[in-house]
């Protein structure tokens, strides 16, 4: 497909100023038409970022970035091509305009380009934009207050970095078809990274939080002070266990078997075969006490929206229920090669082509506690840190490389490090458990889960 980046740097506010987003993006799809084009759609972003950064109890960082990204997409019949730019003068847009309907008019044609008509979008308050004053001395106060607490902690040498950030923008979706949409939202994080040492050399480990609201953070100190605990407990680490054992995944790794599962199940990769999973519609998937679930419309959430890049209004569903596939990720192209509608999972950046990604993500937390979970491992692993991108989306192949700490007769003992964990992305969904301390606030959450069986390798 055809694609074309013009950057330039132009000020948030004086834009804001001089005229309206929507009138932005309205002259992008007046110039396609006037250049010829049959069909065009624009998405336009507003974003302004502030963060402030401390190291070793000092200010480090404080920066702030605004920007205004413009991606407009032309259709010449079933012939598609993407510019865009920062570059909103008059000229650069007719110019721009005519750039992408001179590209699409060389792509070769696709069948199933074209616009959807966008459906009617039922107006429900999601609570995506926070409107209480975070200004620059918040934001170094909150990273001066994990960095502080990280460093507080026996065994940390220093901080690496701790940094709170605020962010607000506006996404404004237009099309030929009639689409007018356009949403607000806020995110604020903190994150901490902490370097812990001693005679056995050094650790480094991390802890964030994220969220829509300022509020619905952890506290900063908390924040940091589970850095610092994370990199200290990594001190002295030995050698991990060889062979087939359970292993139990953190949290925040576990995060990343439920990726690997959202990537399997998109429309895309169903489409061209390039998913292990691609004959696996209405098949047992997981263990049947595992139900995943996709929300759209949960309030607060870092992934919700009323409506995809399409016009399409998504629906809250059980994309696995009882550990049966349900439903794929589809966008209107995935869609209708598989000859299905769209689930309004279309997602898109200013510089590229839709593609499908779920919305909010979540895989249900079991009965049992992190605790119980374990409590019958006699030789385990309990992984916190994972490394390299060994998967293998066609066969299910995974290799990863992992810390953590041993399991040994149900209860976390001594670290190690420079381990390996095998086994087939199949088999680990269907022999996985969840534990029951889920955490609502990444978009793609998962608890604690256990999955028996896989290999663990050690250092030689």
């Amino acid at each position: 497909m055809g694609r074309l980046d013009c950057i330039a740097s132009y000020s948030y506010r004086e834009i804001i100023m001089r005229e309206s987003g929507q009138a932005i993006a309205e002259k992008f799809l007046d110039a396609a038409k006037k250049h010829g084009a049959t069909a065009a759609d624009v998405m336009l972003t507003q974003s302004q970022d502030s963060t402030a950064q401390c190291r070793v109890g000092k200010v480090d960082i404080v920066n702030s970035a605004n920007s205004v990204r413009i991606g407009l997409r032309a259709l010449v019949g079933q012939r598609v091509s993407l510019v865009s730019t920062s570059d909103i003068t008059d000229e650069s847009i007719d110019h721009m305009a005519a750039t992408a309907v001179e590209m699409a008019k060389v792509m070769p044609e696709d069948p199933q380009a074209g616009l959807l008509e966008p459906q009617q979008i039922k107006q429900q308050e999601l609570d995506l934009v926070d409107h209480s004053s975070v200004d620059f001395a918040k934001l170094t106060d909150m990273a001066m207050a994990a960095d502080q607490a990280g460093n507080s902690v026996k065994g940390v040498k220093s901080a690496e970095d701790c940094s709170a950030t605020a962010a607000k923008s506006r996404t404004i979706l237009l099309n030929t078809n009639g689409l007018a949409h356009n949403y607000e939202s806020t995110s604020f994080s903190i994150v901490a990274r902490m370097v812990a040492a001693d005679d056995s050399g050094m650790e480094t480990d991390y802890m964030y939080s994220v969220a829509t609201h300022v509020d619905d953070l952890l506290p900063a100190a908390e924040v940091g002070q589970m850095a610092g605990e994370y990199a200290a407990k990594r001190l002295s680490a030995g050698p991990s266990p060889t062979g087939q054992v359970p292993v139990v995944l953190s949290q925040r790794v576990a995060r990343g078997l439920l990726q690997s599962f959202a990537a399997a199940i998109s429309g895309d990769s169903v489409v061209k075969k390039l998913s292990f999973m691609k004959d696996s519609m209405d098949q047992k998937v997981f263990n049947e006490n595992i139900t995943i679930v996709d929300d759209p419309f949960k309030k607060r959430g870092l992934r919700s929206k009323l409506v995809d890049v399409e016009g399409i209004v998504p629906q809250k569903q059980n994309i696995v229920k009882n550990g049966r596939l349900q439903s794929w990720l589809l966008d209107s192209k995935s869609a209708k090669k598989l000859q299905l509608p769209s689930t309004g999972h279309a997602h898109r950046g200013v510089g590229s082509h839709a593609s499908p990604a779920p919305t909010n993500l979540t895989l249900l937390p079991g009965e049992s506690s992190p605790t119980d979970l374990m409590s019958d491992i006699k030789s385990g692993v309990y992984i916190t840190s994972l490394m390299g991108h060994g998967i293998n989306m066609v066969s299910g192949d995974y290799s990863r490389g992992a810390a953590g700490f041993l399991i040994e007769n149900g209860q976390l003992t001594r670290p190690f490090s420079e381990g390996t964990i095998a086994g087939n992305l199949r088999d680990m969904f269907l022999h996985s458990t969840p534990a029951n301390d889920l955490c609502r606030h990444e978009g793609i959450d998962v608890p604690t889960v256990r999955i028996d069986g896989m290999t663990v390798a050690g250092r030689v």
